[in-house]
């Protein structure tokens, strides 16, 4: 009998283990949707995505451990794993770990905008260049066809 406990109550803490670790996945998807903000459906694909998985390892986890019976206590335990984790951490990990990604971001973009600025500066350079060649070619097209076409009048008198 103490033996079926001890098996229940270790159970019971996995599952507990599992809801946190689905919260705490969930909390980094939220932190990724702040960093990286997008639309509506990209979200629901994303929840979509989230669920489906979760689902799948919650029932792999049901399967390995209880051989696919159902137990309402692996719910409550999950139920449970979560609402610690939400009383523990609340909304200070998402916030304090979304400004810590973006200050990351920021520092990133800098970098590479610094790394990157010389081809920035000849890319200017060139665009201005062919602007230059574009405008003497086409300079020198309009006056050659004047040229041409005073030619032309000359001709016929």
């Amino acid at each position: 009998m103490s033996e079926n406990i001890g098996i229940d109550l270790r159970f019971f803490g996995e599952y507990i283990m599992c809801g946190i670790v689905l919260t705490f996945v969930y909390d980094n998807i939220r932190v990724l949707r702040r960093v990286f903000v997008h639309n509506n459906f990209f979200i629901a694909v994303e929840d979509g995505l989230f669920w489906m998985v979760s689902l799948y390892g919650f029932y792999s986890m049901l399967y390995r451990l209880n051989d696919g019976i159902p137990r309402y206590f692996a719910i409550a335990g999950a139920c449970l794993g979560i609402k610690i984790y939400k009383k523990i951490v609340k909304e200070h990990f998402v916030d304090c770990f979304a400004n810590l990604c973006k200050q990351i971001l920021d520092i990133v973009i800098h970098f590479l905008k610094w790394l990157f600025m010389p081809i920035f500066w000849l890319k200017k350079k060139l665009t201005d260049i062919k602007k230059l060649v574009m405008i003497t070619l086409c300079k020198r097209v309009k006056l050659r066809k004047q040229a041409t076409c005073a030619g032309e009048k000359t001709d016929e008198t």
